[in-house]
């Protein structure tokens, strides 16, 4: 017959805030973040490029 697999346990808690990388947290986090903002740094950084970036395009190409 079939054989089961087991699976890894997976988090169940509330959304945790994104990362750079993607990843999920492991299923016994708490929920809690416990770091001192760098990652929040990073990710704002690497948004407000993108919208430099955005900005300066649609200032570019308003007056075509």
């Amino acid at each position: 017959g079939a054989v089961a697999v087991p699976r890894r346990p997976v988090y169940k808690g509330p959304q945790p805030k994104p990362n750079r990388y993607g990843l999920r947290p492991g299923y016994r986090w708490d929920g809690i973040d416990r770091g001192n903002g760098f990652e929040d740094r990073v990710l704002e950084t690497l948004h407000s490029k993108g919208r430099k970036k955005e900005e300066a395009y649609k200032w570019s190409s308003a007056d075509m």
